[in-house]
């Protein structure tokens, strides 16, 4: 369960968020609609312990995100709008991550892999947009996270 109470957060002198409260159950899918600027993706970087409240407490599966706890990581996973491409290949990253994921799913990151018709022996760093966007879903799926 995620649960945010009276969380004020803003950038600069611009507030974003003013006593926002709120809590979303597990198993439960939740649309996060709004403008642009609106604070979608700092509300959930805050979920995730990616940005810290100016106030207010937040809590993900018993935690605060926010003190960065391996086995919070674990649980989280944040798939970004524009996700990094690093010039590695796909064996390389799986190396690198394996440390921080614990229940990655190889299998199924395999499949998906295989599904989005991408080709796991080029460096990440030359594929497109789109093909970085599929990967790093991919990687969400499989991450074995509790929130994604």
């Amino acid at each position: 369960m995620i649960t945010m109470d009276a969380v004020t957060f803003g950038y600069g002198k611009r507030p974003l968020f003013e006593g926002l409260s709120l809590s979303l159950k597990p198993g439960t899918c939740y649309g996060l609609l709004g403008l642009n600027g609106a604070g979608k993706t700092s509300l959930l970087k805050l979920a995730a312990g990616a940005l810290l409240p100016g106030a207010g407490t937040i809590n993900a599966f018993g935690r605060n995100p926010g003190k960065r706890e391996a086995a919070q990581l674990a649980d989280l996973c944040f798939v970004p709008e524009d996700p990094l491409a690093p010039p590695m290949t796909v064996a390389q990253w799986l190396a690198r991550i394996s440390v921080f994921r614990p229940r990655f799913d190889r299998e199924r990151f395999g499949a998906l892999l295989k599904d989005f018709d991408l080709d796991g022996k080029r460096k990440i760093s030359t594929w497109s947009y789109g093909q970085r966007k599929k990967f790093a879903l991919a990687g969400a799926l499989a991450s074995g996270a509790r929130m994604l």
